[in-house]
């Protein structure tokens, strides 16, 4: 069902104004997003709602301006063309071996909320939620509407398979075009959990300690050397 009010005016300038107040509500999300916006890698039932307005001369000037408020809230699909678990099961066993090609497959989700606000042109994603049988996603960024790209930061984590026990966890970014968009773990976070990196990590801590040290002591005399005990004098003892 489809619902809400669409309107299209001449402006003084040549151009035109568009208002549009529409909700979708138990549609087929995939072919929904598809045809709206292009983006068909959403499947699943859900409901889309969304208030937006904007001007221009061209098609591209007018999404330049456009303003408003968006809300997505989905169930029983699936991320398509983003395997998340799969990822997330290698770099858990092995932190430090590389993403490699998970860009295809699916990343099932139970339950998806998303919360949009869209200014001159950007959209800018204030709460998304995606849980999964097995991955749990949570992301915020922006997104541009006349370039068509992503800039989102997240944090994906497994689902913990025993009670009381932490799953794995990882922050990463989403940055690219909307058809083909590259998903980048956090490299600092997959250096640290790497045991082959610790006595590495280690040896670094231990000098940046030495160096505060250091530091600390030249603040306390002015930077200036000990001075050395004179010739005959024994050296001064604790």
């Amino acid at each position: 069902m489809i619902t809400g009010s669409v309107g299209l005016a001449d402006t003084p300038e040549g151009g035109a104004e568009f208002r549009s107040q529409l909700q979708f509500t138990e549609v087929d999300l995939e072919a929904c997003l598809g045809e709206l916006f292009g983006v068909r890698r959403l499947e699943g039932k859900g409901n889309l709602a969304f208030n937006i307005e904007g001007s221009g001369i061209s098609v591209l000037a007018l999404t330049r301006t456009l303003n408003g408020q968006a809300t997505l809230a989905g169930r029983q699909g699936a991320v398509a063309g983003l395997n998340i678990e799969q990822l997330l099961r290698r770099l858990e066993r092995r932190p430090l071996s590389g993403g490699g090609d998970f860009r295809s497959g699916r990343t099932a989700y139970d339950r998806l909320a998303m919360a949009l606000k869209i200014v001159q042109g950007t959209v800018h994603i204030e709460d998304m939620q995606i849980e999964g049988p097995a991955v749990r996603l949570a992301m915020a960024g922006s997104s541009s509407i006349p370039q068509r790209e992503f800039d989102l930061k997240g944090t994906a984590s497994l689902v913990a398979v025993e009670p009381g026990t932490a799953g794995f966890e990882l922050p990463f970014v989403v940055q690219g075009p909307w058809d083909d968009p590259l998903l980048l773990p956090d490299a600092q976070v997959l250096i640290r959990r790497s045991g082959a990196t610790q006595p590495l990590l280690e040896a670094v801590r231990d000098k940046r300690a030495a160096d505060a040290v250091r530091k600390a002591l030249d603040r306390l005399t002015g930077g200036r050397p000990a001075a050395a005990p004179a010739a005959g004098e024994p050296p001064a003892s604790d």
